[in-house]
């Protein structure tokens, strides 16, 4: 159940081979290169962030909250209207 839970496709064996880790790293970098994501700004910083990651976002006053999963939540000063064009 835990490879699931962490959309494992491809477990890396005992003994270890340069090839099965090489092709492991190789698809890791391609997933990340090709998640849709989204771009926000906070505090000068920039960050995208994975929309697999996203739960819900809620508008609040002159802030854009980004529920994760993990529970963890990020701000935004976006508006949601300008979030929304950033969706697939």
């Amino acid at each position: 159940m835990e490879g699931y839970r962490y959309h494992v496709d491809r477990y890396i064996t005992k003994p270890l081979h340069a090839g099965d880790i090489a092709e492991v790293l190789h698809k890791a970098w391609q997933f990340k290169e090709n998640t849709p994501t989204i771009s926000i700004t906070f505090a000068g910083k920039a960050k995208k962030i994975p929309l697999f990651c996203v739960r819900y976002l809620e508008s609040q006053a002159d802030s854009v909250f980004i529920y994760l999963t993990g529970g963890r939540i990020e701000r935004t000063m976006a508006r949601l209207k300008d979030l929304a064009v950033m969706l697939p």
